[in-house]
């Protein structure tokens, strides 16, 4: 029988720093769990909870809210995850509960500032995606790219009509096929094709899940889109349609979408955004399992020993925690990648 040499219990590991100096040590007997989630195209946050039964969290160590946290979380003499990717986070919501008193510190993205989050309107004439994106960047002291090549959707005008700026490029990244992200001060622009195309970064076994869930649904689920628009300017109609094989043959709804275009590629190029988007709630699955760093947010996965649910996935959203009661686990939020 082999020995428990061979087989070394992983211990869960975390350090944070607190405006620069790491406080683990002070803080460990008081922390009760720590939680880091990871979102594909929205802001993640980082949450710590303590017990405070001496009151000094509410009290001397009250937090400065827009302070400076950092995260690493992983085991013991392996590889950590830094969770803020190499930038830092910033106090925000700082809450107490009781009995027993705990008190719980969230922390967002230290480029979340307020200008990124404040409703504005603004109209773009004559400029590419990148273009676009490029005069938001350039207001917060930013810098922008496409990944993996250069973006060539193309405007004769697009709105931003009382958006914060964060909505703004998420709306024009949807619109267009593509995922959007911000970490620290680089904007980046993926394509969802290319995304969901990537190798896998592991797979994962029945035998290595401990809870899971798994949803297929027909409603909404469509084989083919049409995006249509009435240039006002002209009085043209012009459209664009996509088909897909994803969905099963006795699905045949049809998503018929009133959206602005510029001609008869950008309707196409939106219709075949709007159907993916759409038909990537054909399959979703939620899994829990001991903590994994390879599993963030926009990274695919393979799934087997679940029968007709076992394919590739892409990751939406990973929440990483560490508790007394659990340990380290990793929690996912999964849609099917289409074909």
């Amino acid at each position: 029988m082999p020995s428990a040499r061979q087989y070394p219990v992983r211990a869960p590991e975390w350090r944070l720093a607190y405006a620069g100096e790491n406080i683990t040590a002070k803080i460990i007997g008081a922390v009760t769990e720590i939680t880091y989630t990871d979102l594909y195209a929205g802001v993640g946050n980082i949450e710590v909870k303590l017990e405070d039964k001496d009151k000094l969290w509410q009290g001397s160590r009250f937090p400065t809210q827009g302070d400076l946290l950092e995260l690493v979380i992983g085991y013991a003499g392996e590889k950590k995850l830094d969770c803020g990717q190499g930038h830092p986070f910033q106090v925000d919501e700082l809450e107490l509960t009781g009995p027993p008193d705990v008190f719980t510190i969230r922390a967002l993205p230290a480029w979340v500032t307020k200008p990124l989050r404040t409703p504005t309107s603004f109209a773009y004439e004559n400029q590419t995606l990148l273009q676009v994106a490029g005069v938001v960047a350039a207001k917060h002291g930013m810098t922008v790219k496409g990944v993996p090549n250069d973006i060539n959707v193309s405007f004769e005008r697009v709105t931003q009509n009382r958006e914060t700026d964060l909505g703004f490029l998420r709306r024009l990244a949807n619109e267009n096929d593509y995922d959007f992200s911000i970490h620290g001060t680089l904007i980046s622009f993926h394509s969802r094709t290319f995304q969901h195309a990537k190798a896998p970064v592991l797979n994962i076994d029945r035998t290595q899940v401990e809870k899971f869930s798994f949803k297929s649904r027909a409603f909404q689920i469509y084989d083919s889109a049409t995006v249509s628009y009435q240039s006002s300017e002209t009085g043209e109609l012009i459209t664009g349609s996509a088909t897909t094989t994803v969905v099963p043959s006795t699905l045949v709804d049809k998503l018929n979408i009133v959206r602005r275009a510029e001609n008869a590629s950008d309707a196409t190029q939106k219709a075949n955004a709007a159907l993916r988007m759409q038909n990537m709630i054909f399959a979703t699955a939620e899994l829990t399992m001991p903590g994994n760093i390879l599993i963030v947010a926009a990274n695919n996965i393979t799934i087997s020993g679940f029968g007709k649910y076992s394919a590739k996935y892409y990751i939406m959203q990973a929440r990483h925690k560490l508790s007394r009661e659990t340990g380290y686990t990793t929690e996912i939020e999964l849609q099917q990648v289409p074909n």
